[in-house]
């Protein structure tokens, strides 16, 4: 049986810069990238660098998997955004590790055992691990209260086909928070109030 290997990075609530983008595509001839994210397979052979130091460099969460059931998700946070002390309560041994490097904080959480079915949320239609629920997880931890800040929020039905007919999943977010969640996660939503899509007029 061949080896399987998947790494997986994207970053949060910004984009890539062009020269970040080369520089990524630069790590490996098999390595797809856009705007906001990257990723690479391997059925033979390995990634050649660090993940971790690809994570400090250019992104915000890392995920890995392969065939043999070892999952990695780390995050990366800038210094101050969260509370050091704080999110150092998560760490468990090696297993949950929490770090501070230069500019940014980390936590890195590596499993040997296989746990996608329940630590990932399903699969995109491309095939990719869903990030929805990672990149959420790097704006709740954040020192803030809220994601948003101060900036005026409203309440959202979220629109999707795998939930439910008899459930009603709602979420408030404010307008730039929408275009991040429907541009690179691709969601959709409906004001509550109103019934106005989520989707910005420019």
């Amino acid at each position: 049986m061949s080896e399987y290997q998947h790494y997986e990075f994207h970053v949060v609530g910004r984009r890539l810069s062009g020269k970040a983008r080369t520089q990524v595509g630069a790590l490996s001839s098999h390595i797809t990238i856009n705007s906001s994210s990257a990723w690479v397979d391997y059925h033979w052979g390995d990634f050649k660098h660090d993940p971790m130091k690809v994570l400090e460099k250019y992104f915000d969460v890392f995920v890995y998997d392969c065939n043999w059931g070892t999952q990695q998700i780390a995050f990366r946070w800038d210094a101050g955004s969260v509370d050091f002390k704080e999110l150092k309560r998560f760490a468990v041994d090696e297993m949950i590790t929490v770090s501070k490097k230069k500019d940014s904080i980390f936590l890195h959480a590596a499993f040997n055992e296989n746990i996608q079915d329940y630590l990932f949320d399903g699969e995109d239609e491309d095939g990719g691990i869903r990030f929805a629920a990672f990149t959420d997880f790097i704006g709740e931890v954040q020192t803030q209260d809220s994601v948003c800040g101060d900036a005026t929020t409203s309440d959202y039905h979220i629109l999707n086909s795998k939930i439910p007919d008899e459930a009603v999943a709602t979420i408030r977010l404010c307008d730039d928070c929408v275009k991040i969640r429907e541009s690179i996660h691709g969601e959709k939503f409906v004001d509550m109030p109103t019934g106005r899509s989520g989707e910005m007029q420019n």
